[in-house]
């Protein structure tokens, strides 16, 4: 089972991000471009990738332990990045301001420290973002400036939630499963 340790933003910033879709249709650039569905919008701490055992669900869940009392995460998201690149864009997303970011970089220092803790290794990098969109088709030069010149309006969330998901990949995009969560206070 494929899995992944993320955070959901609410309903009002979700909401918001039709401001994106509108910008790419406006644009003509929805065609190249996968958003993601709405109720698949989160910021992922860490993937763990396939994780048959029942075992080690059982030993993952014990991580949330640490964020029992963790207040709601409230953040700003105000323009547009790039993986890997601005020049050859694949996955683009929304930014998090610095104060949220600071908040969430702990977090995913405490999930890491955790897994390690019970033998789960992980190398990834943690660049705190939240995924609008997949490039499908080549971007080209004026696209990349257009894009580049995207902002938000009052782009203010809060992430509520941390959450352990199953990820099932199917040919319309992937399909989430949440599979143990701790609500924010």
């Amino acid at each position: 089972m494929r899995t992944f340790i993320a955070s959901q933003p609410d309903k009002i910033f979700i909401d918001k991000i039709t401001q994106f879709e509108k910008y790419l249709k406006v644009n003509r650039i929805i065609d190249k471009i996968k958003i993601a569905s709405s109720q698949n919008i989160h910021l992922t701490y860490i993937f763990l990738g396939d994780i048959v055992d029942e075992k080690n669900i059982n030993n993952i869940k014990s991580i949330f332990s640490n964020f029992n009392n963790l207040p709601k995460i409230r953040f700003s998201a105000k323009k547009l990045g790039f993986f890997p690149c601005l020049q050859n864009p694949r996955v683009i997303w929304a930014d998090i301001d610095k104060s949220a970011f600071n908040a969430l970089i702990d977090i995913y220092k405490t999930i890491k420290k955790t897994l390690t803790d019970i033998g789960i290794y992980s190398n990834e990098e943690f660049v705190p973002h939240i995924t609008l969109g997949r490039v499908k088709k080549k971007i080209f030069e004026k696209e990349i400036t257009c894009l580049k010149s995207f902002e938000f309006n009052q782009m203010d969330g809060i992430f509520e939630n941390i959450a352990l998901f199953s990820s099932v990949l199917t040919p319309s995009g992937p399909i989430y499963n949440k599979l143990f969560e701790v609500k924010l206070i």
